[in-house]
Parts: C-alpha cells; sequence; structure tokens
C-alpha cells in the first residue's frame, strides 16, 4: 500500500470520494422521494439561472462545481489535520462538515437561492449520511 504525501492531492481525493459516494446517496433518496434536492443542480445555480440546470451544460457544470467544491473541502481537512494532530479526526471531520452543512445547506441555499424545500428532511440527508464534508 502507498502513502499519498501531498496533501493537496490526499484531499482532493478524499473530497472527490467522498462526493462520489454523497451523489450516489443523494440520487437513490431522491428517486424514492425522500428528498427533492439533488446537489448537482443546486450547484449549477451559483453561474446558472434555474432554466437552464437541466440540460447538458448544466448539469456538467454542477458536476464540475459540486466536485470543486468536495475536493477544497477536503484539501481544508487534510490540511486542519495537519495542523491540529490527527487526534479526534473523526471528531474534527464531523464537526467541520457539520458547519460547512449550515454554511452551504442552510445559508446560500436558503437565503441566497431561496431554494424551496418541500421536504422537511431534505437538508438533513446528506450530513447525516456522509460527514466528510
Amino acid at each position: 500500500m502507498f502513502k499519498i504525501k501531498d496533501r493537496i492531492l490526499l484531499g482532493t481525493l478524499s473530497g472527490a470520494s467522498a462526493s462520489f459516494v454523497a451523489r450516489i446517496v443523494n440520487r437513490y433518496s431522491h428517486s424514492k422521494g425522500l428528498t427533492d434536492i439533488r446537489y448537482n443542480p443546486l450547484a449549477a445555480r451559483l453561474f446558472l439561472p434555474e432554466n437552464k440546470i437541466k440540460n447538458t451544460p448544466g448539469i456538467l457544470l454542477g458536476a464540475i462545481v459540486n466536485n470543486v467544491n468536495t475536493a477544497a473541502t477536503g484539501v481544508f481537512l487534510t490540511y486542519l489535520l495537519s495542523a491540529t494532530g490527527k487526534d479526534n479526526a473523526v471528531l474534527k471531520g464531523m464537526g467541520t462538515g457539520a458547519f460547512l452543512w449550515v454554511l452551504v445547506d442552510g445559508l446560500i441555499s436558503t437565503h441566497v437561492f431561496k431554494v424551496d424545500i418541500k421536504k422537511p428532511l431534505s437538508p438533513t440527508k446528506f450530513p447525516i449520511i456522509t460527514t466528510n464534508i
């Protein structure tokens, strides 16, 4: 087994891996009607109006923005653990993931994008399952 010594590469790979799993869980939750939020269209709304996020360029942009966001979060967590030590790494990751969830899903989605959530548990699906973030 090899060890990744570059923190940026390690953070990017771990963030992208977490994003892949989270999107699968999100797609499943959405298909079963447990949530009405899809992560990639939500990310595409940063740059595109609502009526353009469901076409091919909008879908690709949403995937890219979502992956960049999770990769950046992975890099941030990697540097946080490097600076503060690996003790309580799971707790540090969960705390940082919860903070970013409140920031992104709570503040940005609700107040900036005015996302209309129809199902009360929609915002809670992501952090419960994948506190990588």
